[in-house]
C-alpha cells in the first residue's frame, strides 16, 4: 500500500465545496490499481496543527470518529508540513471497483472532511467556553469533573 505521505505521482486532488483551508487543508484520492479489483481509491485530507485530529495523531491509539467508508485506516503526522493526513481505504474484503467508484470515492471524502469540519467546530466551541468563564465558574466545573 502507498503511505499517503509519498504518493505524490498517484494524487488526484479534490476540490470539496467543504473544504475550510486554514482547518481542513487538502483533500486527494490515492488510485487502487485496477489489477487488484478492489475500490476505485483511498481518500485522505490534511488537517492543520490547529485541529483536534492532528493531537490524536501524535498519540499511539488515536480515536478519530468518522463514519467514512470502513473508518479511519490511515493518519500520520507530516511534520514538515506541519499538517496531519487522516483517510480510508476502498481495500476491505468485498470491496469492488463498481460500489467503491470514482463518485463513490469522493462522497466519502467529503464525508471525512465534515466529519473533520464537526470535530473542528465542536473542539472550537470548547475553547470558546472555557476562555469565556470566570475562575469561579472553571472551579465550579472542575469539582464537578473530580467528584464524579
Amino acid at each position: 500500500m502507498i503511505h499517503p505521505l509519498e504518493a505524490k505521482p498517484y494524487i488526484k486532488p479534490l476540490d470539496l465545496q467543504v473544504c475550510f483551508r486554514s482547518v481542513i487543508i487538502d483533500a486527494y484520492l490515492i488510485l487502487n490499481d485496477p489489477e487488484w479489483n478492489q475500490g476505485y481509491a483511498n481518500g485522505y485530507i490534511r488537517v492543520s496543527k490547529e485541529h483536534p485530529w492532528y493531537k490524536e495523531c501524535e498519540s499511539d491509539y488515536p480515536y478519530i470518529h468518522s463514519s467514512v467508508h470502513g473508518g479511519v485506516t490511515c493518519h500520520a503526522i507530516d511534520r514538515q508540513e506541519g499538517s496531519a493526513v487522516i483517510g480510508f481505504d476502498t481495500r476491505h474484503l468485498g470491496d469492488n471497483p463498481t460500489d467503491q467508484d470514482s463518485a463513490y470515492c469522493i462522497a466519502q471524502v467529503n464525508i471525512l472532511a465534515l466529519d473533520a469540519l464537526e470535530a473542528y467546530t465542536a473542539h472550537k466551541r470548547k475553547i470558546d467556553k472555557i476562555q469565556n468563564m470566570s475562575i469561579e465558574e472553571l472551579r465550579e466545573e472542575l469539582t464537578k469533573c473530580l467528584t464524579i
